[in-house]
């Protein structure tokens, strides 16, 4: 209901050619309100000058206005006062009509209508003690007025109304850059690639707008391709562990078995259970973290207090499989990290190092500060990685079919959690010849 009641705005142009006729409006008025002054200015001028003659003229012949001037003649409008204020001589006009209070004080005027319509301007001056006053009929510059107004009335409606016009067709024809806009975003869809949207040639004012816009699909189309590819990678490395979960189910399913065979069975589909948990852990913390919106909680972080952590954290894992840990890093380093995260990536290059290493390698894990910043690394003397598997390790597609599904996930958070920190993941690693995993963080 509210939303039927609710009055549409007003449309761009619409608003445009209401202020340019509001702007014509005015102008038109400026000019007739300064016509009329001009006019008027130049009659008060005259008007003036001759009412001082009239004044002068009257009183040098005051004496033989009873004789020679009839009081009933309803063309004089005049009232004389003697010295003492007794009234000389009085037209018919001024006793009826122009009484004298009506009458301001000397240099000053006032104006009636009477009934007729007449317009009359009443003034008194003061001649040796002699008081005049006169009713003058301004009556043909009220015409003159009123034929200016009508004059301006006949001109500027229409001028008026041309404007109008003329303003609604200019403010369409500036405002068509914005329906062309309004047209390519329109035509934007999902499968539109980022880079094929062209907001074309802009005026200066629309520019920001158009570049604006741009950024906002750029963006919008990265987070679909990031849905896309994390969409494909959950499917690509799901479909091996549940498929050999899937078999070992069937072949424990399959006919009469013995307690030991359904036992490894069971085992295997328990195994195979913890690598999808393991997988889908890593998944979501690669979305978690390939999010816009991830804030870090950045925190003084002790370095090598942290990696002897790490170390020790491994090192049952490492003594058992014959593979020795150390943390290299002895100076005191404090930088500002999150915790967790960091704890994450050195976890995971350091799992990764654990796996390809075999016995009696060694990984070894360090931090140091250089001019550009804080340099983190975790060496190991393990199988290393072929060259063209190296290229596209850290690639989101490819760094799963390089190291392993477990590991080229691993390998991609702690690039992001690199990246989170405005730092970089470097692999350095030749076949036989072991990886050095270098973080870097640069200084803020």
């Amino acid at each position: 209901m509210s939303s039927k009641s609710a009055r549409k705005p007003l449309s761009l142009a619409l608003r445009l050619t209401l202020l340019y006729g509001a702007l014509v409006l005015t102008l038109i008025v400026t000019v007739v309100l300064s016509l009329r002054a001009a006019i008027f200015a130049e009659n008060t001028a005259d008007f003036d000058s001759n009412l001082q003659e009239s004044f002068d003229r009257t009183h040098k012949y005051r004496t033989i206005l009873p004789t020679q001037v009839d009081p009933d003649d309803n063309r004089i409008s005049l009232r004389v006062l003697t010295p003492a204020g007794d009234v000389y001589f009085e037209s018919k006009w001024m006793r009826s009509e122009m009484p004298a209070s009506k009458f301001l004080p000397p240099g000053q005027s006032t104006q009636i209508t009477l009934a007729d319509g007449r317009w009359f301007t009443l003034v008194q001056g003061v001649r040796e003690g002699w008081v005049y006053q006169f009713g003058l009929d301004r009556s043909d510059v009220q015409k003159v007025e009123r034929t200016t107004y009508a004059l301006s009335a006949l001109i500027g409606l229409p001028v008026l109304f041309l404007a109008l016009g003329v303003g609604y067709a200019l403010a369409r024809a500036g405002l068509r850059p914005v329906g062309q806009l309004a047209h390519r975003i329109q035509s934007v869809s999902s499968a539109t690639p980022a880079h094929a949207f062209d907001p074309g040639p802009l005026p200066r004012e629309l520019a920001p707008v158009g570049a604006s816009f741009a950024s906002v699909f750029a963006r919008l189309s990265g987070t679909l391709s990031r849905l896309d590819a994390f969409a494909g990678d959950v499917a690509h490395e799901l479909r091996t562990p549940l498929h050999r979960l899937r078999t070992s189910a069937e072949l424990a399913l399959a006919g009469e078995k013995p307690a030991e065979e359904l036992r490894a069975a069971l085992s295997s589909i328990v195994d195979e259970a913890d690598a999808l948990a393991t997988l889908i852990e890593r998944f979501l913390l690669l979305a978690r973290l390939e999010d816009p919106r991830q804030a870090l909680l950045l925190s003084e972080v002790d370095l090598p207090a942290e990696l002897t952590d790490v170390t020790d954290f491994f090192s049952a894992s490492a003594h058992a499989k014959g593979v020795a840990i150390k943390a290299l890093a002895a100076a005191p380093i404090i930088w500002p990290l999150d915790r967790s995260l960091f704890q994450r990536a050195i976890s995971n290059l350091l799992a990764n190092a654990l796996a390809h290493t075999p016995a009696g390698g060694t990984i070894s894990l360090d931090a140091r500060v250089e001019p550009a910043g804080l340099v983190v690394s975790v060496t190991d003397t393990g199988v290393g990685i072929d060259p063209q598997r190296l290229q596209g390790l850290l690639d989101r597609t490819g760094g799963r079919h390089a190291a392993g599904a477990s590991a080229g996930l691993g390998l991609l958070i702690v690039r992001r959690i690199a990246e989170l920190h405005h730092g970089s993941l470097e692999i350095d690693s030749a076949p036989g010849k072991g990886v050095i995993a270098t973080m870097r963080f640069v200084s803020t």
